[in-house]
């Protein structure tokens, strides 16, 4: 089954380089990946991105241009972070099989989902399909008939 990511349209947006997700990447913390992204993608730090939404980092970011001989590893050390320290980004793309990412943008709609399978099929973990959602998905007194 193909998953199809995105966040405008809220189309498994956990997945998404602009879902919230506070992680760390090269020292400083970020509210998600697409923040981490627009501080790091000239190849030097630039402040401010932080705690931006994904949204809003983009937008603040499009006056500076990429350097784009590391646009792609950037994105693939973001997202190996996040997938170190977010456990329901982990899950979620643990659970994943094709991935597409639907956007305008062609280098990332077709770099974005590579990133994603490549990070994913590099993990040493192995996904229970049916285990990962009982981790992220907390269990509320009642909904058990022995609670």
């Amino acid at each position: 089954m193909t998953t199809v990511i995105h966040f405008g349209r809220g189309e498994n947006t956990v997945l998404s380089n602009f879902d919230w997700a506070r992680f760390e990447f090269r020292g400083e913390t970020y509210s998600c990946a697409e923040s981490a992204y627009q501080s790091w993608k000239t190849g030097r730090y630039i402040p401010g991105f932080e705690h931006k939404s994904g949204f809003d980092a983009k937008k603040a970011g499009r006056g500076i241009a990429p350097n784009r001989d590391i646009t792609r590893e950037l994105m693939k050390e973001i997202i190996q972070a996040k997938f170190e320290q977010v456990p329901e980004f982990r899950y979620a793309l643990l659970d994943t099989d094709e991935i597409e990412h639907p956007v305008h943008d062609r280098f990332w709609s077709v770099a974005f989902p590579e990133i994603l399978v490549e990070v994913r099929d590099g993990s040493k973990e192995v996904p229970d399909k049916v285990s990962w959602k009982l981790k992220v998905i907390p269990k509320l007194k009642g909904w058990f008939s022995n609670d």
